[in-house]
C-alpha cells in the first residue's frame, strides 16, 4: 500500500535503526535484474536515497543492518560500478568506501579462537540465523564484484 511507504518494519529487535532506503535498495535490484534498463529514471532517484544512508557503525552499534548493506552494495554495484555501462562510480564509489570500512571493523579478531575472520556482532536480523547469517551475508556483501555479471551487458569480473 502506498500509504505505508517509508514505515519503519516492526518486530524482533526493534531497538535497531531502522534504514527505510533497503526499500530502494531491494526496488533498485529487482529492476535492474528484471528490465535490464540502466536509463530507468528509477535507479537514479533510488540511488540517490541510498547514498545518503551509508553503512556506518554507531558507538552503541544499533546502526548495523547487514542485510541493507547488501542489497544496497548489489544494486549500486550493478547500477554505476566499475562493470556498469554508466562506470561514473558517483554512487558506488562512496558507498563501497562506506561499506568496506564497517564490514571490515566489524569482523571478528579473536586470536586462537573458531569465532576469528567470522562476523559475530548481531543486527536487526541476526535474531534467528546468529553468528552463521551475520558472517554469510557479510561475506556475500564483500562478494557483490565478482557474483555476477553486469545485468546490462558489462562484463564479470575474474
Amino acid at each position: 500500500d502506498p500509504k505505508g511507504a517509508g514505515a519503519t518494519v516492526t518486530g524482533k529487535n526493534d531497538h535497531f535503526k531502522y534504514h527505510p532506503t533497503v526499500m530502494s535498495a531491494l526496488g533498485m535490484c529487482s529492476r535492474i535484474f528484471i528490465t535490464h534498463d540502466p536509463d530507468d529514471p528509477f535507479l537514479d532517484l533510488a540511488a540517490k536515497q541510498v547514498i545518503n544512508d551509508l553503512p556506518t557503525v554507531s558507538k552503541d552499534k544499533l546502526s548495523i543492518d547487514y542485510y541493507y548493506w547488501y542489497y544496497g552494495s548489489l544494486a549500486l554495484n550493478q547500477y554505476d560500478g566499475p562493470d556498469s555501462p554508466k562506470k561514473s562510480n558517483k554512487y558506488w564509489g562512496p558507498w563501497n568506501k562506506a561499506m568496506v570500512e564497517s564490514v571490515i571493523s566489524l569482523q571478528n579478531t579473536e586470536e586462537k579462537t573458531c569465532r576469528r575472520g567470522g562476523w559475530t556482532t548481531m543486527d536487526r536480523w541476526a535474531y534467528t540465523g546468529g553468528p552463521i547469517y551475520t558472517t554469510a551475508i557479510n561475506v556475500l556483501t564483500l562478494e557483490v564484484y565478482y557474483r555476477y555479471e553486469n545485468a546490462f551487458g558489462g562484463s564479470k569480473r575474474n
